[in-house]
């Protein structure tokens, strides 16, 4: 299993240091929607994902629905679009 914050799954880190995910792919990210509200979500590349059990800073990035206020976690590309797991904000 890949860890969250493996190298390979991030893009290169900002000035400030931070690693960011990398974004799904364009063309996948029109077709989604928000599996609470059924409206439209965008990918935000700078939202921060807070920290892992141990204190590590996560990279940044999630997709973003507006309407229910969830962000949801994007690993390897793929977006992980379950409610359950949406982190609210």
């Amino acid at each position: 299993m890949t860890a969250l914050h493996d190298s390979s799954t991030m893009a290169p880190t900002s000035e400030q240091g931070t690693a960011h995910v990398l974004p799904p792919d364009e063309r996948l990210l029109k077709l989604l929607v928000c599996p609470v509200t059924g409206g439209p979500v965008h990918f935000d590349a700078d939202f921060d994902n807070g920290s892992d059990s141990q204190g590590n800073p996560l990279p940044r990035g999630a997709i973003i629905s507006p309407q229910a206020r969830l962000a949801f976690r994007v690993e390897e590309t793929i977006p992980i679009m379950l409610a359950d797991e949406a982190r609210p904000f």
